[in-house]
């Protein structure tokens, strides 16, 4: 389960990757499923990661077992 708060500081495994948007959540199990994260990359995106990639949360701190390269797959380009 992921224990964090939107605004959370989000770090890949090669630095300071955005910050929490918000949390998606299936309805039925009542589980967290995927991060929304504003990214911080060279052109700012959301990215939508599933919660498998996240090793570590706190209330202002989430880390993730990407590189900004991996994240970057993750995001929404609108």
């Amino acid at each position: 389960m992921v224990q964090t708060s939107v605004g959370a500081r989000v770090s890949c495994r090669d630095g300071w990757a955005g910050t929490l948007k918000r949390l998606v959540v299936d309805s039925d199990r009542g589980k967290t499923t995927h991060l929304v994260i504003e990214t911080a990359l060279l052109l700012p995106h959301d990215a939508i990661v599933p919660v498998e990639h996240v090793i570590a949360t706190g209330h202002e701190a989430i880390f993730l077992d990407l590189i900004s390269v991996q994240l970057e797959a993750y995001c929404e380009r609108g």
